[in-house]
């Protein structure tokens, strides 16, 4: 996510961001700092790990999951209006994706015919773009 930012805003390779991986999942939180050094370096930036995100303004906050979020300074090496019109984007996306999963939930014939193993999994889709909405609102929020 991090050299995508990179890539999608033109900072140069050589250029050294600095990042915030903010993570709420122990488990997934001691896997990134097994692996901060290899992180760093195919991202070339200096990365620091978090249990919560900081909210630091004026920043690319990039939602990668339902419990990992990062958060990229953004003065000086991207266009703030872009950022704002990537997350709105996303914002779009989510939403058609929230509206097609209850469609479907709502379809008594699908809640009725599918395994239970598939309509749980629905409603887990449902939950996890319901909060990676609710964190994209919240990025946006960060940019005013």
């Amino acid at each position: 996510a991090i050299r995508q930012v990179r890539s999608t805003y033109g900072v140069a390779p050589s250029a050294r961001v600095s990042a915030e991986i903010a993570c709420t999942d122990d488990s997934k939180r001691a896997i990134l700092e097994s692996t901060q050094a290899l992180i760093e370096n195919m991202a070339r930036a200096s990365v620091s790990l978090a249990k919560a995100k900081s909210d630091t303004a004026q920043a690319a906050r990039l939602v990668v999951g339902a419990d990992i979020d990062i958060t990229m300074p953004l003065s000086g090496l991207i266009d703030i209006a872009a950022e704002r019109a990537r997350l709105e984007k996303d914002i779009a996306r989510t939403d058609k994706e929230i509206a097609f999963i209850e469609k479907k939930l709502a379809n008594d014939k699908f809640v009725a015919r599918a395994p239970a193993a598939v309509v749980e999994k629905e409603r887990a889709r449902l939950a996890d773009e319901t909060e990676r909405r609710a964190r994209l609102v919240e990025a946006l929020g960060a940019l005013e």
